[in-house]
């Protein structure tokens, strides 16, 4: 059965067609098949640079760079068929991934930074701090590999990113100072680490506009201004049902215990589609399935007053559906704080 994941871009209330400035995000355009670890540059070239022997891996590629077994590891795309790699090994310079954005940074201007990581399952450490250097230009490779490049945008993780099973959504804002076009992605502060590899999918670079929200929607800092919206990552259903899948109970709990946590906290479950189809079979469905969270959420105790639902079939895309990269954004399920 094919799972409908929702993907990456947040939304906010209103149509919104998520801007990524960043091309070619989840490494679906490639030059070659790799067919073997550590020939990122070789093998991507689409918009991507390797700092070091990073790593392409593809589901058609060779055993050693294929998908979801390889080298490193067993792990499935986040999306689409392609995920990229690098390395932190003692005793080498780091790798780091590279691309420049398709229009530079506005001064004084916030952007959601996210991308998602999963840790291979060879690795024998793992890395509490990753970071995103922004730059106006490309910068030295040699610099950037010693580490004495320093990244305005950290995602710290004092346990250390560790997860080899699932997919984790790394997110955070960067202030613009202005001109910045190139992004770099890597392990800036490698002390102490002998041997990790991180997967990487779906990177994304977009202006916050009025409500959107980028950070982990299950953080107790979350907003809760009215109009405020997040998408459930995890939450899955059978191809054309409204059936969930035990695999998304781990995020509704989490969402159960935010609820918990924030009784005044009232919600409105929305229902996605992309626009394969037509309107009158996608609305029901897009209805039905956020009905089906919401029964979710009274079976776990939440009082069924605070919870709303609505399905927008393919009215409110969050990215462009030319692309099934982009249709895969819009098939998702959110939640939205009401008043």
């Amino acid at each position: 059965m094919k799972y409908l994941l929702a993907l990456l871009c947040l939304y906010t209330g209103s149509t919104l067609l998520a801007q990524n400035l960043v091309s070619n995000p989840g490494f679906e355009q490639y030059d070659s098949l790799p067919t073997t670890t550590g020939i990122f540059g070789a093998t991507v070239g689409n918009h991507w640079t390797a700092y070091g022997p990073a790593d392409f891996f593809h589901q058609k590629a060779a055993v050693d760079a294929s998908i979801p077994y390889n080298r490193l590891g067993y792990q499935k795309a986040h999306s689409g068929e392609a995920y990229a790699g690098f390395c932190i090994t003692k005793g080498t310079a780091p790798e780091f991934l590279h691309t420049v954005l398709t229009q530079p940074l506005e001064a004084g201007k916030q952007y959601c930074i996210q991308l998602f990581i999963s840790r291979g399952d060879r690795s024998v450490d793992q890395a509490s701090t990753l970071g995103v250097y922004f730059s106006p230009a490309p910068p030295d490779k040699k610099i950037v590999r010693t580490t004495q490049t320093k990244p305005q945008v950290f995602f710290r993780n004092k346990e250390g990113h560790r997860d080899t099973t699932n997919w984790v959504r790394l997110s955070n804002t960067y202030t613009a100072k202005g001109g910045e076009q190139s992004m770099t992605i890597g392990c800036f502060h490698r002390l102490g680490i002998k041997d990790v590899h991180y997967y990487v999918d779906d990177v994304s670079v977009v202006p916050i506009e009025n409500e959107l929200t980028c950070g982990n929607p299950f953080d107790n800092n979350v907003p809760t201004k009215s109009g405020t919206g997040f998408i459930l990552e995890n939450v899955l259903f059978a191809h054309d049902s409204h059936q969930l899948f035990p695999q998304s109970y781990e995020e509704l709990d989490k969402l159960v215990a935010l609820m918990q946590s924030k009784p005044k906290l009232n919600i409105e479950i929305g229902g996605h589609t992309d626009n394969n189809g037509n309107e009158a079979h996608n609305q029901p469905l897009s209805e039905n399935r956020a009905k089906a969270v919401v029964a979710y959420l009274t079976s776990k105790g939440i009082d069924g007053k605070r919870l709303s639902h609505k399905g927008y079939g393919s009215e409110q895309p969050i990215a462009s559906n030319k692309s099934s990269y982009g249709r895969q954004q819009n098939r998702r399920v959110e939640f939205k704080v009401v008043e």
